[in-house]
C-alpha cells in the first residue's frame, strides 16, 4: 500500500466513523437521519463519520440504536478494521498523536504522513471488504 518513504496513518474516531457510515448506508439512512436522532445537523454528523469529531458514549448508544446494531458490534467492527489496517501497514494513532502529525505536515514537514480518514478511509475499507468477500466467494467455488 505504501512505499518506505510514505507513512499512512489513521485514528480510532475515523475508523469508528467509517464503520458507522458503512452501516448507515447498508440500511439506507442519510447523515441527516443520524444527525436528527442525535440532535445535530447532517454536517455535524458528517464530521463524526470523518473522524474530525469524536463521538461520546451517549451519542454512540443513540447512533447504534438508530443504526439497528449494538454499540458493542460497532466497536468490534472498528477493532477488526484497525487490525486489518495495521496488517496493511497503516499506523492507527490516538487522536492527539494523529492531530500533531497532521498539523506538522500542514506546516510543511517533509515527507509527512498521508492521513487515511473520512471518505478515503471509507473507500479503502469498503474496497478491501468487497475484495475480501469476492475472494471468499471465489474460494468457496473452488
Amino acid at each position: 500500500m505504501n512505499d518506505s518513504k510514505t507513512v499512512v496513518v489513521s485514528n480510532f474516531p475515523a475508523l469508528l466513523g467509517s464503520v458507522m457510515a458503512m452501516r448507515r448506508k447498508e440500511i439506507n439512512l442519510t447523515q441527516e437521519d443520524l444527525g436528527n436522532a442525535l440532535g445535530m445537523n447532517a454536517s455535524s454528523w458528517s464530521r463524526i463519520e470523518r473522524g474530525e469529531t469524536a463521538i461520546n458514549i451517549d451519542q454512540l448508544f443513540t447512533a447504534a440504536e438508530t443504526l439497528k446494531i449494538k454499540a458493542s458490534e460497532l466497536i468490534e467492527r472498528t477493532e477488526k478494521n484497525e487490525l486489518f489496517l495495521k496488517e496493511k501497514g497503516v499506523k492507527v494513532l490516538d487522536r492527539a498523536a494523529f492531530t500533531t502529525i497532521v498539523k506538522a505536515t500542514a506546516a510543511g514537514a517533509a515527507l509527512g504522513p498521508i492521513g487515511l480518514v473520512g471518505t478515503g478511509l471509507y473507500q479503502f475499507l469498503k474496497t478491501s471488504y468487497l475484495l475480501s468477500q469476492k475472494n471468499t466467494h471465489n474460494s468457496d467455488c473452488d
